[in-house]
C-alpha cells in the first residue's frame, strides 16, 4: 500500500507503534529507496512485533528518531536493522529516563560492531532526548 501510494517519491515517514511491522518495514526498505527521514514512535507501545525474519530495512536514511517505550526492550529489533544504518547522520533516541531498560537498545546503537561507530564518527551524532 505504502508503494502505491507514494512509492519511490517517499521521503519523510513518521510510523506509529501499530504500523511497526515487518511486511511494512520491508516494503519501506524494498520499495521507498528514497525515503531519508524516518520516525519509528514505539512511546505507547505495549509490546513489539516478532522482528526475526526481518530481511530488509530502509538503507539510505539520514536521519532515524526513535520514540522509546518505557515497558519494552528494543534489542531484537536494533540488532536486525543496525546493518542499514550506515548512512545515518543523525539519530535521536526520545524516551523516558530508564538507563537500564534503554542500556540494551543505546549499547546496541552505539557499540562498535565492525559497522560504522556511531559515536565516533565526525560527521554523525547521536543525541538521547530523555522526557520527564
Amino acid at each position: 500500500m505504502i508503494h502505491q501510494r507514494s512509492g519511490s517519491g517517499l521521503r519523510y515517514l513518521e510510523l506509529p507503534s501499530d504500523l511497526i511491522t515487518v511486511p511494512v518495514l520491508e516494503e519501506l526498505g524494498n520499495r521507498c529507496v528514497n525515503l531519508r527521514y524516518l520516525t519509528l514512535d514505539f512511546s505507547n507501545a505495549m509490546q513489539l512485533h516478532d522482528f526475526n525474519e526481518l530481511l530488509a530495512f530502509p538503507s539510505s536514511l539520514s536521519y532515524l528518531c526513535i520514540c522509546l517505550s518505557d515497558v519494552i526492550f528494543m534489542e531484537g529489533l536494533m540488532r536486525k536493522i543496525y546493518p542499514c544504518l550506515s548512512s545515518i547522520e543523525v539519530m535521536h533516541l526520545i524516551g523516558e529516563p530508564r538507563p537500564r531498560l534503554h542500556s540494551h537498545t543505546i549499547s546496541c546503537l552505539c557499540a562498535n560492531s565492525g559497522h560504522r561507530d556511531l559515536t565516533k564518527s565526525p560527521n554523525e551524532t547521536l543525541t538521547c532526548i530523555w522526557v520527564t
